[in-house]
């Protein structure tokens, strides 16, 4: 499926801003972003709950623009689940059969498909007042995939269930992905949700897409700072460019007055006081006294990895250290020497 030019504008402000996506046959598409970045308004528009100001949206070869969303073929899942309270488990996930006028025969082997597929095949004659938040959710999953959709939107599936629930359906959601083999267009604003899930993820800001690609591209090569800071966690520090060559740029900062090499997000002009980007993971000790000059202020273990903040020149930064022996060493007050990876770090035009 995909969607061209896609533009939604209420009065003055501009929800979706010229937004074109392909979605392949069968993926899994995560859309990612803060509140207000347009990624709840695409899944509307797909579903036909909202009419584009502008654009086009295609499912198969077929246009389905203009199309009420009971003749697009979609199955959709809410947050809310939005069960009928006065039918049984069976009675939920057989209406969209009955309304497409099934045989009665046909309808139950169906339900009863789609009950297994969820693990709940015993819950048939239950009521949604009967069963977990959890379990409500996998009933609205199986209605929705029931009649068999081509393309199946999710507008944050999980986001009212707690944390050790949420990661046990997103294990089972993939699962069932693998199984159907359907398109699913996925809304979150948890990015651990979108990158553990998706084939791609398309990072949202401003109505716009950001950028989109598989999730260790995003990860390890942001296109830009704010995909950098909304996917994990990246410290910023204020450098000068020296020299721009071939995707590369030669970076200065205190600690590395000589220059140092560093990968470029996009085209940067020379000379330029711009951002390099790092990961708390990407920073390393200094055994040597050489490199970035911090203070630690605070010192947070966590298992295998303990976290640092520290005060610098550029302010409070996050570093992330392997729990050994170096790092139970450094105390509250002590300084330390910082050298960030730079082939995993990048450089950002401010």
């Amino acid at each position: 499926m995909s969607v061209s030019n896609l533009t939604m504008r209420y009065g003055s402000m501009v929800a979706l801003d010229n937004v074109t996506l392909d979605v392949a046959e069968g993926e899994f598409l995560a859309l990612l972003g803060p509140s207000g970045s347009g990624k709840s308004t695409i899944l509307m528009n797909i579903a036909g709950f909202n009419i584009p100001s502008a654009g086009e949206i295609r499912i198969g070869s077929e246009v389905v623009t203009d199309k009420p969303p009971h003749k697009r073929g979609i199955g959709m899942v809410f947050q809310r689940y939005a069960l009928f309270p006065h039918l049984t488990v069976a009675e939920n996930i057989a209406y969209p059969l009955r309304r497409r006028g099934w045989k009665q025969k046909v309808i139950a082997d169906e339900v009863e498909r789609v009950l297994e597929l969820v693990d709940l095949g015993a819950y048939g004659a239950r009521y949604p007042a009967q069963l977990s938040g959890g379990q409500q959710q996998r009933i609205a999953v199986a209605r929705a995939i029931v009649f068999k959709p081509s393309v199946l939107l999710m507008d944050e599936p999980l986001g009212a269930l707690d944390r050790k629930l949420r990661q046990q359906l997103q294990l089972e959601i993939k699962r069932l992905h693998r199984t159907i083999g359907c398109t699913i267009i996925f809304v979150t604003h948890d990015q651990e949700e979108a990158l553990s899930m998706a084939d791609r993820v398309a990072v949202m800001r401003g109505g716009r897409i950001e950028q989109i690609g598989d999730p260790t591209c995003l990860y390890e090569r942001p296109a830009t700072d704010f995909v950098a800071d909304f996917i994990g966690e990246t410290n910023f520090i204020e450098v000068a460019a020296k020299e721009i060559t071939n995707g590369s740029a030669v970076v200065t900062f205190p600690g590395f007055e000589q220059g140092q090499s560093v990968p470029t997000a996009k085209s940067t002009i020379a000379g330029g006081k711009n951002r390099l980007g790092v990961r708390p993971e990407h920073f390393a000790v200094s055994t040597e006294r050489q490199g970035l000059k911090a203070v630690l202020l605070e010192k947070a273990y966590a298992g295998e990895t303990t976290t640092l903040l520290v005060e610098t020149e550029f302010g409070e930064l996050k570093v992330r250290l392997p729990s050994n022996e170096l790092c139970s060493g450094i105390e509250h007050g002590s300084e330390i020497h910082l050298v960030p990876d730079m082939k995993k770090s990048r450089y950002f035009v401010a």
